[in-house]
């Protein structure tokens, strides 16, 4: 797997980094559990599951969102900084007074993991693809 470090724009301190991990963290925890369980079945179950990511009810989000917090307590904290850092970045000037109203992290972690899966399908896994990124226990790092 290759990795990619991002040092501009939002991301470019200590907290940018840390919300990319979390994030990243949060797709593994949730993408590895859903293959894990729908490839019992079999592979295109796994394919079908990530078409209805989309979809997925508010009370899956939220579940997640408490997976993600208890696992990162501090995650709102850090996507309430980046936020700020980013909105500073493009809009803001010295003699500018902002009101922010940060979206919520469950709203932004929903279409993360919408974008995630549309990747994940958008790669059309073989069969022995699928089973490698099972062994490793790492479904991103199937590229």
């Amino acid at each position: 797997m290759q990795t990619v470090n991002i040092f501009t724009g939002a991301f470019q301190d200590e907290p940018g980094q840390r919300l990319l991990r979390v994030l990243q963290d949060s797709c593994d925890m949730t993408f590895t559990e859903m293959y894990e369980r729908s490839t019992v079945q079999s592979l295109e179950r796994y394919r079908g599951c990530l078409s209805r990511v989309q979809t997925w009810d508010r009370s899956v989000i939220t579940d997640e969102m408490q997976r993600l917090k208890s696992k990162f307590p501090d995650c709102e904290l850090i996507f309430r900084s980046v936020f700020i850092s980013y909105v500073k970045a493009m809009r803001a000037s010295k003699t500018t007074r902002l009101i922010l109203s940060p979206p919520k992290l469950d709203q932004v972690l929903q279409k993360v993991f919408t974008h995630f899966s549309k990747h994940l399908r958008s790669k059309n896994h073989t069969t022995s693809q699928l089973q490698v990124c099972r062994k490793t226990g790492r479904v991103h790092g199937c590229h």
